[in-house]
């Protein structure tokens, strides 16, 4: 590839090639690069692409994000993301990489639509297949602790996120934000969950969706309200909601008592000033 690359540049310079050829062959020598130098994708079962550390510019199938040093890993707990209406994975790109630098291996699909939590499970049960089957040759392999997985979401994601703990009892903390779930879904948690919203959501609007949520869930919750951000800050402003994200997962996942005194009713959330309401319920 060096050699190859030499080659390219002397032919440039001799040339004088125009500036819009070179640069393709610029990008195509880094591309090589690139791609000998890392793994990229794979292909599961079902033939679709898996994608790695590749959320900013995912398409289609399934991607997984993860720490650049996972080699340096035993095991890593695992974040399913479920996507909002219409929105592509790497909108969420600052979020996921907040979770990716906590320490957590995050992965994602393509559905933007489905409410049920069975796309999420299918990525799930996907990268687990990579963590267990050495035949597939993935960097993933035996490096996700199945004992330790979350699910997390935005909007219709934060739905997914708890019809996903329902559906799946290896789902064993929930973070849903500004999720639109019904109460129904949310009385059915035995998973600890978070429910983030804010006052001015006109989209999923915290009286309507995220409180009644809250109210509704018998298992350990919190819920925390915005006072301004609307329904978009986990895009355009996700430090507001990440640290305590990953608070919360490192709190059940890892049995982080520290963690764990975050959410107390007198604890550091509560006394976030950009909460206009925060409340616990069965919550010790």
């Amino acid at each position: 590839i060096q050699l190859l690359q030499e080659k390219f540049l002397k032919v440039i310079i001799l040339k004088k090639i125009n500036k819009s050829v070179a640069l393709f062959i610029s990008l195509v020598l880094v591309f090589a690069l690139s791609a000998c130098s890392k793994e990229t994708k794979t292909v599961d079962s079902n033939g679709f692409e898996i994608e790695y550390n590749n959320i900013r510019n995912f398409n289609s199938g399934i991607a997984v994000a993860y720490p650049d040093n996972i080699d340096e890993y035993s095991k890593l707990p695992l974040i399913v993301w479920g996507n909002g209406t219409g929105c592509n994975p790497g909108i969420y790109a600052d979020l996921i990489d907040s979770f990716v630098d906590a320490g957590y291996i995050v992965v994602v699909n393509e559905d933007c639509y489905g409410e049920d939590g069975v796309a999420e499970q299918n990525a799930l049960n996907t990268v687990l297949e990579l963590n267990n089957d050495l035949s597939k040759g993935s960097v993933l392999y035996n490096k996700i602790d199945e004992n330790r997985i979350a699910a997390c979401g935005h909007s219709l994601g934060g739905k997914k996120s708890v019809n996903l703990a329902n559906l799946d009892s290896r789902v064993k903390a929930v973070a849903s934000i500004a999720g639109n779930s019904e109460t129904y879904e949310t009385a059915k948690l035995t998973a600890p969950a978070l429910f983030f919203g804010a006052d001015d959501d006109t989209v999923v609007t915290v009286e309507e969706y995220v409180r009644p949520a809250f109210n509704n869930c018998n298992s350990a919750c919190v819920y925390a309200s915005l006072k301004t951000g609307g329904h978009a800050p986990a895009i355009d402003n996700p430090e507001v909601y990440s640290d305590y994200i990953v608070f919360w997962f490192n709190a059940f996942l890892n049995n982080d008592e520290n963690a764990k005194s975050v959410f107390v009713p007198e604890g550091q959330c509560s006394k976030e000033a950009q909460w206009s309401v925060y409340e616990t319920k069965n919550y010790n």
